[in-house]
């Protein structure tokens, strides 16, 4: 496995050649010893049954968690390294600027879809999607540096009157989006209450929430940019990188 130094926001999570140590096949004879080890280290992160029992000794449900983790963080670095990213047209000033937010968005598409993979492997989750219990019991597992706060979007009392607050405000503007549940929660506290992101959890949350009106089409270049949005996408993927690694050193110390 090979890896690349980027800043230091991400170097962090450079830290995974260690993983190599629990990939390794194991030597003859010491087999069902590999597999305890593997089962101990994974049910380091609480489960919470039925959705996420308990990790067993048992080759090939190791095996396949392992494979997923090493597929999340490969996918995860690969976000990390786009860089610049661009999606789209760029045959004029306006349409490179339009592929460059659009390649930040699917920057963040890409993290999430990379780190959501590992975090399932490691709390062994078996339904789709992860939720706000599931972020907590994470991160809960794993030694962090003090978060620094998600701000709320920089517009003028007119725009966040326009969009968000104001009598003219759509009601539907998260339904517009194709939210709901948590993601409608996590985008609600954030763009209409006004409420930073404080926490790794809530960093988790927000990242999920963006990145699904993204990847389904409701979540614009333009609106990305009329919202004020760009700093927030810019971030989290490098966030999401930071809890990649702890999580990883979770396991590998």
């Amino acid at each position: 496995m090979s890896f690349a130094v980027l800043n230091p926001a991400t170097a962090a999570f450079y830290k995974l050649a260690a993983v190599d140590s629990i990939l390794k096949p194991p030597a003859a004879g010491t087999q069902a010893a590999h597999l305890v080890d593997m089962r101990d280290r994974l049910n380091r992160f609480p489960s919470a049954p039925p959705d996420r029992p308990a990790h067993i000794d048992t080759e090939l449900p190791l095996r396949r968690s392992l494979r997923k983790i090493v597929r999340g963080e490969n996918l995860l670095e690969a976000a990390l390294l786009w860089d610049p990213p661009s999606a789209g047209a760029s045959d004029t000033d306006a349409k490179k600027i339009t592929s460059g937010r659009r390649g930040l968005q699917w920057k963040l598409v890409m993290a999430y879809g990379g780190f959501e993979l590992l975090a399932k492997a490691v709390l062994n989750r078996t339904k789709q999607g992860l939720g706000p219990n599931d972020f907590t019991d994470l991160v809960g597992a794993c030694v962090l540096p003090a978060f620094n706060q998600i701000t709320v979007p920089a517009l003028t009392q007119q725009q966040w009157d326009d969009w968000f607050d104001g009598m003219a405000a759509p009601d539907d503007y998260l339904d517009f989006l194709g939210v709901d549940g948590g993601d409608k929660n996590a985008l609600q506290s954030w763009l209409r209450d006004g409420i930073a992101v404080t926490t790794w959890p809530g960093c988790i949350s927000l990242a999920k929430a963006l990145r699904n009106p993204i990847a389904h089409g409701s979540l614009s270049p333009r609106k990305v940019n009329e919202w004020k949005l760009t700093e927030a996408i810019k971030r989290l993927p490098s966030d999401l990188a930071v809890i990649a690694a702890a999580a990883l050193t979770c396991l590998t110390l």
